[in-house]
């Protein structure tokens, strides 16, 4: 009878969710998108911010003895959001509306005969980038041990399953950090770049249709994955709702629904989506030094840094 019922209150969030007149079918784009993320080319401009982050909150002593500034800016946007919500432990606004206010620039990621690099379109060194058989990555040496602070790092392909590589370099992070979005990834959930643990939750089409956010219309293409108990029950959803206009991808936002209740957890904007890949993606515009990366030898044992290559930069 509880999983009877269980079940007609996720019926029941997914109704809510899709509340819109419906429409015929998948945007036709949706279909290009798939085969333009398989194919490996691909350009992508685009900014997301989290709306929540799911944790509980502390006291409204969080920040104390730090700046004063940001304690102020902590408790009133608390107050603000205990008298929006009724909940004084609930989920601490992040976001586009939260505590550090405001979106992201926007980042770009791409991909090119083989090649795949994911950066802020401002900043002039990438943060991770795989091309010739190598992974680089932008990295912060918090150990201070050497003179350069924050650097590029390189590290041959074939030694990513090295035993002996640094912890604190986050190299098991390397293909995750290159993977699609979350958001995006939904045209493309089983690509190598994504964790095996995440592809078993593919999200499934769900229906379309017409939606109107913040006076704007959009087509939606909604597309779900169910979240499972031990016992193998669905407790939850995912839903991602595609939103196009013109018959373009323009936004993309997840909900988390849970007993009749749905979250907006993430917002994505969408500048550019193309499978032409620009010129300049690849081009790193500032000349940076390459350090190799921390692989248990000798020169790490005497902490000394080695410059394997240049990259970047006019010659």
């Amino acid at each position: 009878m509880k999983k009877k019922f269980l079940l007609m209150l996720i019926a029941l969030a997914l109704a809510l969710i899709v509340k819109q007149p419906t429409t015929s079918a998948e945007q036709a784009a949706a279909e290009q998108y798939r085969q333009m993320f398989k194919s490996g080319n691909f350009y992508v401009e685009y900014q997301s911010f989290d709306m929540y982050l799911p944790v509980k909150l502390p006291s409204l002593g969080l920040f104390s003895g730090l700046n004063p500034a940001w304690n102020a800016r902590y408790k009133q946007q608390m107050t603000i959001y205990k008298q929006q919500n009724k909940s004084s432990n609930s989920l601490l606004p992040f976001g586009k509306f939260g505590l550090f206010g405001g979106k992201n620039n926007f980042n770009f990621i791409a991909g090119q005969n083989g090649k795949r690099i994911k950066s802020n379109l401002k900043s002039k060194i990438p943060d991770a980038m795989y091309q010739d058989g190598k992974y680089y990555r932008y990295w912060t040496d918090l150990s201070r041990k050497n003179k350069t602070f924050q650097k590029m790092i390189v590290l041959q392909e074939n030694m990513l399953n090295s035993p002996f590589l640094d912890p604190d370099q986050e190299w098991q992070n390397i293909k995750s950090d290159l993977a699609l979005p979350e958001e995006l990834a939904v045209f493309y959930w089983d690509e190598p770049y994504r964790k095996d643990s995440i592809k078993s939750l593919a999200p499934q089409y769900n229906g379309s249709s017409t939606r109107t956010i913040n006076k704007q219309d959009y087509e939606c293409d909604q597309y779900v994955s169910y979240i499972s108990s031990l016992a193998n029950t669905n407790i939850a959803m995912e839903a991602y709702n595609m939103l196009y206009q013109n018959g373009k991808l323009v936004k993309i936002q997840k909900y988390f629904i849970r007993n009749g209740k749905e979250t907006l957890v993430s917002e994505m904007d969408i500048k550019t989506i193309t499978s032409q890949v620009p010129e300049s993606a690849f081009t790193i515009k500032k000349k940076v030094k390459v350090y190799a990366a921390n692989i248990g030898d000798m020169n790490d044992l005497l902490e000394k840094e080695e410059v394997v290559e240049t990259i970047g930069g006019s010659k």
